[in-house]
C-alpha cells in the first residue's frame, strides 16, 4: 500500500481516503467484537441462566425457613410446608401486582 497526498490535501492509502479506511477499520473492530460477545452469551447464557434461577431458589429457601420457624414451625413438619405454600402465594400475588402497575 502506498501513502500519499491528495489533491485537496487529504492522505489516500492507495487511493483511498485515510478517514474512510479508519472508520472501516473502526466498524469492523466494533462488529467483531459484537459478534465475539454474541457468541459468549449464546455459550454461557444457560449456565448463566441455571445458576441465578439456583441462588434465587436457595434465598426463597432461606427466607421461608427464616419466617416460618420464628412463628414456631420447624422445617420438614406439615405446619412448614403449608406457611411455604402461603408464604409463595404472597409472594405470586406481589408480582402480579408489581406487574400490574408496571407501564411496560
Amino acid at each position: 500500500m502506498r501513502s500519499n497526498l491528495s489533491a485537496n490535501g487529504g492522505t489516500t492509502i492507495g487511493g483511498r481516503p485515510l478517514k474512510t479506511i479508519v472508520s472501516r477499520a473502526a466498524a469492523a473492530v466494533y462488529v467483531g467484537v459484537l459478534a465475539v460477545v454474541v457468541i459468549w452469551l449464546i455459550i454461557n447464557g444457560p449456565v448463566m441462566r441455571e445458576a441465578a434461577e439456583r441462588q434465587r431458589t436457595d434465598l426463597i429457601d432461606q427466607e421461608n425457613t427464616l419466617f416460618c420457624e420464628k412463628f414456631g414451625m420447624a422445617r420438614g413438619t406439615d405446619n412448614f410446608a403449608k406457611c411455604a405454600v402461603y408464604l409463595d402465594d404472597i409472594r405470586k400475588r406481589q408480582t402480579d401486582r408489581l406487574n400490574a402497575d408496571s407501564i411496560l
